[in-house]
């Protein structure tokens, strides 16, 4: 939807290159298996994992985040999500 109704670019990152790409191509976004490389050049990096590795993907790309993106998440449990964002983002703004 948003792709479709607005100019922007999307990307979805993943360690499951097949289930993802499909992903992709059925909501016409890009892939990518270069999670850093996403997060350095993105405006806004949405979080979408599951809870228990959720700091470990913070810890890896979580310097690599554009100081000036905006860094929310999809989780349920947001002081976890939080305080590893905190810990590892090189973010200015997170919103919980």
């Amino acid at each position: 939807y948003i792709k479709n109704h607005f100019d922007v670019d999307i990307t979805i990152t993943g360690t499951n290159e097949d289930k993802w790409k499909k992903v992709a191509n059925e909501l016409n976004v890009d892939f990518t298996t270069d999670s850093k490389s996403a997060v350095s050049e993105a405006d806004i990096v949405v979080f979408s994992t599951p809870i228990s590795k959720m700091e470990s993907v913070i810890k890896q790309v979580g310097p690599f985040i554009n100081p000036n993106a905006v860094v929310t998440d999809v989780c349920s449990i947001k002081w976890f999500v939080t305080d590893a964002l905190k810990k590892y983002s090189a973010s200015k703004l997170i919103i919980p």
